[in-house]
């Protein structure tokens, strides 16, 4: 009866070894969860590092590619100027051509470049008939003292344009709204609209 005790000591050591193996084999599957856990952590973290540097480089490669794309523009429209002054000493393209070993196309090209380059000279706008504001202009009739006149407020006539006055004679024929101007029997018909002669 002596080895009773010795037997209950020896099963509780057998359950505490084997709640220690299952509390081990518990902790494994933990430990690597936690470590793949990890392990994808750091490559979405190096995954977005890289898109980020993937659009960071191409941000900078389309400034390089623009900032040549000037530089070179430039240096062309120099060339171009060199060109231009060496037409401007009464030289042909062909000479050109030839002293520059281009094609006459090619100087032809570097001239229409620096001429667009070049601003164009302001010029006064051109009114035509039924413009707003229009500006009065006589025609030279053959002895019948005809003009043309355009209405300031753009609202005279069928298609608000320029109509014919006819100026001299008391029989000659006038349109509706027109202003008339003559001898002494002439008389002043305005209508909406009539400009001034």
């Amino acid at each position: 009866m002596v080895r009773k005790p010795k037997a209950k000591a020896s099963a509780a050591a057998n359950v505490v070894a084997a709640r220690e193996r299952a509390q081990l084999l518990a902790l494994a599957p933990m430990a690597r969860q936690q470590r793949l856990l990890d392990r994808a952590t750091d490559f979405f973290l190096a995954a977005e590092r890289q898109d980020l540097a993937r659009e960071e480089g191409e941000r900078e490669i389309r400034a390089i590619r623009e900032r040549v794309v000037e530089q070179v523009e430039a240096a062309r429209v120099e060339a171009g100027a060199a060109v231009v002054a060496m037409l401007g000493e009464d030289e042909s393209v062909g000479a050109v051509a030839e002293r520059l070993g281009l094609r006459r196309a090619d100087v032809q090209e570097l001239r229409r470049l620096v001429r667009a380059q070049e601003p164009e000279p302001e010029r006064e706008p051109v009114r035509g008939p039924g413009a707003r504001g229009g500006v009065a202009r006589s025609a030279a009739g053959s002895g019948a003292g005809a003009a043309v006149v355009a209405s300031d407020a753009g609202d005279g006539g069928a298609a608000g344009g320029a109509r014919p006055v006819v100026s001299g004679g008391a029989g000659g024929a006038r349109p509706a709204g027109a202003a008339v101007s003559g001898g002494a029997g002439a008389e002043d018909v305005r209508g909406p609209g009539a400009g001034v002669v």
